[in-house]
């Protein structure tokens, strides 16, 4: 189980495993990164419920948030890195597209450096690559996250430590608490997450 603290807000605590029919209750995703939405994209196909759990508060769209520093320069798409994120989001590319994004011709369009020194451009093979801000990406994956119903998505909550249950095989729910609260006490209003 996660030990969430919250700067507002009330605790939130997950059900105990399905038992049966196949499909797991709830899976928990720490971080809203583009690692942590793909993730609980996945997950829906799997689990009755998936929580994202974020330390920031998600900014609006377009916005830069504080945890994230190497978010201010601009992020690249491989070609089969946007084909997969366009089988789990479709029109990931066009919406992107209308908003700003760019496909560029790296041979063009791109300068490498690395280590110490620019580097050649790709070869003729290069394929165009999608061109956006960190911020634009994630805004458009949580858009199409907060349309599935089996998903949801806690900004602002702190994981403050994983707790398992007696036999420490698996985890049962967290709690999640003010920050003035004592975790403890929340805890004992759910003797199934001890």
């Amino acid at each position: 189980m996660l030990q969430l603290q919250q700067e507002m807000g009330r605790p939130y605590v997950a059900d105990a495993p399905c038992e049966g029919e196949g499909q797991a209750a709830h899976a928990v995703v720490i971080g809203a990164s583009i690692a942590g939405l793909t993730a609980a994209r996945a997950l829906a196909g799997h689990f009755a419920r998936v929580t994202i759990v974020e330390r920031d508060y998600l900014p609006a769209d377009g916005k830069f948030r504080d945890g994230v520093p190497q978010a201010r320069h601009v992020h690249t798409l491989q070609p089969r890195g946007r084909r997969l994120l366009e089988q789990q989001f479709p029109g990931l590319t066009d919406e992107l597209l209308a908003q700003g994004a760019l496909l560029i011709d790296p041979r063009r369009e791109m300068a490498v450096f690395e280590h110490g020194a620019w580097q050649e451009p790709p070869g003729s093979g290069a394929r165009p690559l999608l061109a956006a801000s960190r911020p634009l990406l994630e805004a458009a994956l949580r858009r199409r996250l907060a349309v599935l119903p089996r998903v949801r998505l806690l900004s602002g909550y702190q994981v403050v430590g994983l707790l398992a249950d007696g036999q420490k095989r698996r985890d049962w729910g967290w709690p999640g608490t003010d920050v003035e609260d004592n975790v403890e006490s929340e805890l004992e209003q759910y003797p199934e997450v001890q």
